[in-house]
Protein backbone atom coordinates (compact mmCIF):
# COMPACT_ATOMS: atom_id res chain seq x y z
CA UNK A 1 0.00 0.00 0.00
CA UNK A 2 1.00 3.75 -0.86
CA UNK A 3 2.09 5.99 1.93
CA UNK A 4 1.26 9.31 -0.52
CA UNK A 5 -1.27 11.41 1.46
CA UNK A 6 -2.72 12.56 -1.62
CA UNK A 7 -2.88 12.17 -5.00
CA UNK A 8 -3.10 14.77 -8.52
CA UNK A 9 -5.71 16.85 -8.94
CA UNK A 10 -7.85 15.47 -11.38
CA UNK A 11 -10.93 17.72 -13.08
CA UNK A 12 -14.03 19.42 -11.46
CA UNK A 13 -13.44 19.07 -8.13
CA UNK A 14 -16.51 21.02 -7.02
CA UNK A 15 -18.43 18.71 -4.21
CA UNK A 16 -21.43 20.80 -3.37
CA UNK A 17 -24.72 21.08 -5.56
CA UNK A 18 -25.56 19.25 -8.38
CA UNK A 19 -23.31 18.35 -11.46
CA UNK A 20 -23.78 15.91 -14.70
CA UNK A 21 -22.14 12.72 -12.97
CA UNK A 22 -24.70 13.33 -9.82
CA UNK A 23 -27.54 13.83 -11.88
CA UNK A 24 -27.13 10.81 -14.25
CA UNK A 25 -26.00 8.44 -11.14
CA UNK A 26 -29.54 9.64 -9.53
CA UNK A 27 -31.05 8.57 -12.46
CA UNK A 28 -29.33 5.04 -12.98
CA UNK A 29 -30.46 3.99 -9.26
CA UNK A 30 -33.96 4.61 -10.19
CA UNK A 31 -33.78 2.15 -13.18
CA UNK A 32 -30.93 0.05 -11.99
CA UNK A 33 -31.22 -2.39 -9.17
CA UNK A 34 -27.15 -2.96 -9.43
CA UNK A 35 -27.10 0.53 -7.95
CA UNK A 36 -28.38 -0.03 -4.48
CA UNK A 37 -26.88 -3.80 -4.08
CA UNK A 38 -25.37 -3.75 -0.44
CA UNK A 39 -23.57 -6.60 1.16
CA UNK A 40 -24.30 -6.47 4.73
CA UNK A 41 -27.35 -4.82 6.81
CA UNK A 42 -27.19 -1.23 7.43
CA UNK A 43 -25.81 -0.47 11.35
CA UNK A 44 -23.56 2.02 12.67
CA UNK A 45 -19.85 1.89 11.53
CA UNK A 46 -18.38 0.00 14.77
CA UNK A 47 -21.25 -2.59 14.65
CA UNK A 48 -20.97 -3.49 10.64
CA UNK A 49 -21.15 -7.18 10.17
CA UNK A 50 -17.02 -7.17 9.61
CA UNK A 51 -16.64 -10.64 9.40
CA UNK A 52 -18.98 -11.11 6.04
CA UNK A 53 -16.84 -7.69 4.75
CA UNK A 54 -13.47 -9.27 5.75
CA UNK A 55 -14.26 -12.21 3.90
CA UNK A 56 -15.30 -10.32 0.58
CA UNK A 57 -12.68 -7.54 0.59
CA UNK A 58 -8.75 -7.13 0.04
CA UNK A 59 -8.96 -3.14 0.87
CA UNK A 60 -11.37 -0.73 2.25
CA UNK A 61 -12.14 2.68 1.05
CA UNK A 62 -14.01 5.10 3.95
CA UNK A 63 -15.82 7.88 3.83
CA UNK A 64 -15.76 10.55 7.05
CA UNK A 65 -19.18 12.45 7.39
CA UNK A 66 -21.90 10.69 8.91
CA UNK A 67 -20.14 7.62 8.47
CA UNK A 68 -17.10 8.05 10.98
CA UNK A 69 -18.16 11.30 12.63
CA UNK A 70 -21.24 14.11 12.64
CA UNK A 71 -21.01 16.48 9.90
CA UNK A 72 -19.05 19.36 10.99
CA UNK A 73 -17.35 17.72 13.72
CA UNK A 74 -13.88 18.41 14.60
CA UNK A 75 -12.93 14.97 16.31
CA UNK A 76 -13.35 11.27 16.42
CA UNK A 77 -14.26 9.16 19.26
CA UNK A 78 -11.66 7.09 20.49
CA UNK A 79 -13.95 3.80 19.47
CA UNK A 80 -13.83 5.07 16.31
CA UNK A 81 -9.80 5.38 15.78
CA UNK A 82 -9.40 1.99 17.71
CA UNK A 83 -11.90 0.35 15.24
CA UNK A 84 -10.36 2.33 12.09
CA UNK A 85 -6.29 0.85 13.76
CA UNK A 86 -7.58 -2.58 14.75
CA UNK A 87 -8.77 -2.61 10.96
CA UNK A 88 -5.53 -1.16 9.12
CA UNK A 89 -4.31 -4.23 11.26
CA UNK A 90 -5.98 -6.96 8.95
CA UNK A 91 -6.75 -5.01 5.66
CA UNK A 92 -5.62 -2.23 3.74
CA UNK A 93 -8.02 0.96 4.50
CA UNK A 94 -8.11 4.25 2.32
CA UNK A 95 -9.98 7.12 3.15
CA UNK A 96 -12.10 8.97 0.67
CA UNK A 97 -13.57 12.23 1.80
CA UNK A 98 -14.11 15.90 1.41
CA UNK A 99 -13.37 16.65 4.85
CA UNK A 100 -9.85 17.69 5.43
CA UNK A 101 -10.62 18.95 8.72
CA UNK A 102 -9.84 15.45 9.90
CA UNK A 103 -7.48 14.46 7.75
CA UNK A 104 -4.50 14.70 9.98
CA UNK A 105 -5.67 12.16 13.20
CA UNK A 106 -6.52 9.43 10.27
CA UNK A 107 -2.51 10.06 8.47
CA UNK A 108 -1.67 10.02 11.82
CA UNK A 109 -2.74 6.67 12.45
CA UNK A 110 -1.44 5.70 9.21
CA UNK A 111 -4.31 5.69 7.29
CA UNK A 112 -3.93 7.26 3.42
CA UNK A 113 -6.19 10.17 3.03
CA UNK A 114 -7.41 10.50 -1.09
CA UNK A 115 -7.66 14.06 -2.00
CA UNK A 116 -8.27 15.79 -5.36
CA UNK A 117 -9.91 13.42 -7.07
CA UNK A 118 -13.64 14.07 -9.22
CA UNK A 119 -15.93 14.43 -6.84
CA UNK A 120 -18.54 11.48 -5.54
CA UNK A 121 -20.34 9.80 -7.26
CA UNK A 122 -18.00 9.82 -10.13
CA UNK A 123 -16.02 6.43 -9.96
CA UNK A 124 -12.74 7.62 -11.01
CA UNK A 125 -11.67 8.70 -7.16
CA UNK A 126 -13.40 4.95 -5.89
CA UNK A 127 -10.82 3.22 -8.79
CA UNK A 128 -7.96 5.59 -7.69
CA UNK A 129 -8.53 4.82 -4.56
CA UNK A 130 -8.34 1.27 -5.13
CA UNK A 131 -5.32 1.05 -7.73
CA UNK A 132 -3.32 3.77 -6.26
CA UNK A 133 -3.10 3.31 -2.90
CA UNK A 134 -3.93 -0.37 -2.29
CA UNK A 135 -2.59 -1.93 -6.03
CA UNK A 136 -6.12 -3.54 -5.74
CA UNK A 137 -8.74 -3.91 -8.15
CA UNK A 138 -12.22 -2.56 -7.23
CA UNK A 139 -13.54 -5.42 -7.78
CA UNK A 140 -11.60 -6.58 -4.11
CA UNK A 141 -12.93 -3.74 -2.31
CA UNK A 142 -15.85 -2.65 -0.69
CA UNK A 143 -16.86 1.12 0.43
CA UNK A 144 -17.95 1.93 3.77
CA UNK A 145 -20.44 5.09 3.71
CA UNK A 146 -23.78 6.74 4.36
CA UNK A 147 -25.52 8.06 1.38
CA UNK A 148 -26.15 5.67 -1.62
CA UNK A 149 -25.96 9.07 -4.05
CA UNK A 150 -22.29 9.74 -3.28
CA UNK A 151 -20.82 6.53 -1.73
CA UNK A 152 -22.69 4.64 -4.55
CA UNK A 153 -20.72 5.60 -6.69
CA UNK A 154 -18.54 2.85 -5.43
CA UNK A 155 -20.76 0.07 -7.52
CA UNK A 156 -20.33 2.03 -10.81
CA UNK A 157 -16.49 1.46 -10.09
CA UNK A 158 -17.02 -2.50 -9.65
CA UNK A 159 -16.67 -2.11 -5.65
CA UNK A 160 -19.08 -3.93 -3.30
CA UNK A 161 -20.48 -1.43 -0.92
CA UNK A 162 -21.83 -1.19 3.05
CA UNK A 163 -24.21 1.59 4.17
CA UNK A 164 -23.86 2.78 7.78
CA UNK A 165 -26.17 4.28 9.78
CA UNK A 166 -25.53 7.71 9.48
CA UNK A 167 -23.85 9.57 12.34
CA UNK A 168 -26.47 12.34 14.04
CA UNK A 169 -25.29 15.48 14.16
CA UNK A 170 -26.11 19.03 12.44
CA UNK A 171 -26.08 18.55 8.41
CA UNK A 172 -27.36 20.52 5.52
CA UNK A 173 -30.85 19.80 3.63
CA UNK A 174 -29.51 18.35 0.79
CA UNK A 175 -27.33 15.78 2.80
CA UNK A 176 -30.45 14.57 4.37
CA UNK A 177 -32.74 14.91 1.31
CA UNK A 178 -29.97 12.97 -1.31
CA UNK A 179 -29.67 10.74 1.54
CA UNK A 180 -33.38 9.73 2.15
CA UNK A 181 -34.29 9.62 -1.30
CA UNK A 182 -31.56 7.43 -2.01
CA UNK A 183 -32.42 4.96 1.16
CA UNK A 184 -36.04 4.78 -0.46
CA UNK A 185 -35.15 3.80 -3.55
CA UNK A 186 -33.07 1.03 -2.10
CA UNK A 187 -36.25 -0.14 0.07
CA UNK A 188 -38.10 -0.34 -3.12
CA UNK A 189 -35.33 -2.64 -5.05
CA UNK A 190 -34.42 -4.70 -2.20
CA UNK A 191 -38.76 -5.44 -1.70
CA UNK A 192 -38.59 -5.76 -5.03
CA UNK A 193 -34.82 -8.13 -4.76
CA UNK A 194 -35.26 -9.44 -1.68
CA UNK A 195 -31.91 -7.91 -0.64
CA UNK A 196 -30.48 -6.37 2.26
CA UNK A 197 -32.82 -2.93 3.68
Amino acid sequence: MRNNSEITPTGDNNREGLNFTKVAHNFALTVDPRLTRTIVPMQSFVDLDWETILKQSRGLVIDVDATLVAHHSNEFSPLVLAMLETLRAQIDVVIFSNNNQLRQPLVDIGLPFVTNVKPKPHPDGFDRAARFYMNRSPQKCTMIGDNLLTDGGALVAGMKLALVKPVPGPEGRGHRLTRAYGHWIKSVHDRILGTYK
